[in-house]
């Protein structure tokens, strides 16, 4: 089982992340608003994460889209986990584009409170349709 980087947090709320830059600030601001948080170093340690721990959510960097051969780090984790929510993490503007295969939101790192929406807005919408 991962070993997430905070104690005081509501549980069943592990968010991954899979991020090139800002992680560490961004670990630490999910934990101030309630998040269990865990990195992945890779797409690969990332699917293996999704596949083994109570995951709520993915977020993963732009620039990580499509690492992994004939598949997106997206398209893999739904392949592991079809009900676990993906969000992307763009840089600066938020980009007018449609969503890539298998992410279910689009985030960008200059609105975090937008970050927080997302997540809340997405793990509301899982609940609801597993109960």
């Amino acid at each position: 089982m991962v070993k997430p980087t905070t104690t005081s947090i509501r549980p069943g709320y592990l968010i991954l992340l899979l991020l090139k830059t800002h992680s560490q600030f961004l670990i630490a601001f999910l934990q101030r608003n309630g998040y269990q948080v865990a990195e992945a170093q890779s797409p690969d340690q990332l699917v293996a994460l999704c596949s083994s721990n109570p995951v709520h959510g993915v977020i993963i960097d732009a620039c990580q889209l499509g690492e992994i051969e004939g598949w997106s780090v997206a398209q893999s984790v739904k392949a592991v986990n079809p009900s676990l929510s993906v969000i992307l993490l763009c840089h600066g503007q938020m980009p007018d584009v449609e969503l890539p295969t298998a992410v279910d939101a689009l985030a960008t790192d200059s609105d975090l409170s937008g970050l927080l929406l997302v997540l809340e807005r997405h793990s509301t919408q899982k609940a609801a349709a597993h109960s």
